[in-house]
């Protein structure tokens, strides 16, 4: 395959990638402004789009990566950075840019995406907190053992019996 055919396939897997980690990019955002608003009604077809968006990267990584495997490079990051290389080599640096972007763009994903974890998972320590409390079971101290895992002791006394 000459570099002229490989640069043309290449732009066009990471043009791919770059529209579906927008699209992804796109969903986390209103992910993160459903969650701070707590527009709980929203979440479950955010969810579903979020689903689909990362299917479809998924997608679209397995079948690039077919196409570094038929130029016998290594798959993901890895091979993409060699052909790169071998593409500069021969005096092609345009893609150079449009690759960093979409590393940027993930970036921003991953960054993105955790930031929702820890505001799903503050909602729901404040949850647990609230149902402990109604059961009578304020939790007194909030300690952690060396494996992570909270140790705190209960006490307290029954609100209510349902």
């Amino acid at each position: 395959m000459s570099t002229s055919s490989e640069s043309k396939q290449l732009a066009y897997w990471i043009d791919q990638e770059t529209k579906a980690a927008e699209r992804l990019l796109e969903t986390l955002e209103q992910e993160r402004s459903a969650l701070t608003e707590r527009a709980s009604e929203k979440l479950s077809e955010i969810a579903n789009r979020k689903l689909a968006c990362a299917r479809q990267c998924e997608q679209i990584a397995a079948r690039r990566d077919h196409f570094l495997d038929v130029l016998q490079l290594p798959k993901g990051r890895v091979g993409i950075e060699r052909l790169l290389e071998r593409l500069q080599a021969a005096g092609d640096t345009g893609l150079q840019l449009p690759w960093r972007e979409l590393l940027a763009i993930a970036a921003r994903c991953r960054h993105l995406n955790q930031i929702n974890g820890g505001i799903v998972e503050l909602s729901r320590r404040h949850i647990h907190r609230a149902l402990d409390l109604l059961r009578g079971q304020e939790r007194d101290a909030e300690l952690y053992g060396p494996a992570g895992m909270n140790t705190g002791s209960r006490i307290g006394h029954t609100l209510a019996v349902a």
